[in-house]
């Protein structure tokens, strides 16, 4: 579990023993249940990004920066964090970039990176669709797509001992604060991307393939 947590919530189902985690990935890569591409990768995506589902699979395009590497979640995608004029920001590991040109020449002409002719509320993949992939890969009461937040607060602590802070802001974890509302967006940044960096190769190392 988290070494420190000002942060509460209902626990999430989530792989917190590390040993647990390679088995899922490849299970995972090796996508035995037979899902569709896109929810597979938004799943891969889930785990190298730890972004909540709704907000993953209703990102677009135009919130891609190809060449800063950067991922913008816009403020009113944000739980919680409503009228704050500020965005956050999600720097793109190598998988990550691999993961979204896949979809991009699927996808490429719509506006959503996970559009859906067959969406019925939205033009997008179901936010429940990664969670229904998850348990079709045996993983029910073991492992939701929210769980990925509290791997990565876990484990990027643990083994590649990343500061609570870091993860805890990648993680948008933006209390009442106004002070720390104003200058999320950018701070720490370098370090962010060095995580998103190294969350990725382990997840890469431990049996994931994109």
């Amino acid at each position: 579990k988290a070494t420190q947590s000002g942060h509460k919530s209902t626990p999430q189902p989530s792989l917190e023993n590390w040993d647990e985690v390679p088995p899922f990935l490849v299970a995972l890569s090796e996508n035995k249940c037979g899902g569709d591409m896109e929810t597979v990768a938004a799943v891969k995506l889930a785990a190298l990004t730890f972004v909540r589902a709704s907000t993953l699979v209703s990102a677009k395009w135009s919130d891609i920066d190809w060449d800063k590497k950067i991922w913008t979640i816009p403020d009113y995608d944000m739980k919680g964090r409503s009228n704050t004029g500020k965005d956050h920001l999600t720097p793109m590991s190598t998988p990550v970039v691999d993961l979204l040109r896949k979809l991009q020449s699927i996808n490429g002409d719509h506006d959503y990176v996970f559009f859906s002719q067959r969406g019925k509320k939205h033009p997008y993949l179901n936010p429940s669709s990664p969670n229904h992939h998850i348990t079709n890969l045996g993983y029910k009461g073991r492992l939701v797509t929210h769980g990925f937040r509290a791997m990565v607060m876990t484990h990027a602590q643990q083994i590649l001992k990343v500061p609570f802070h870091i993860i805890d802001l990648q993680l948008g974890h933006i209390k009442g604060d106004k002070v720390r509302q104003a200058y999320d967006r950018a701070q720490f940044l370098p370090e962010r991307t060095d995580l998103m960096d190294r969350w990725g190769d382990l997840l890469l190392e431990n049996g994931l393939r994109v």
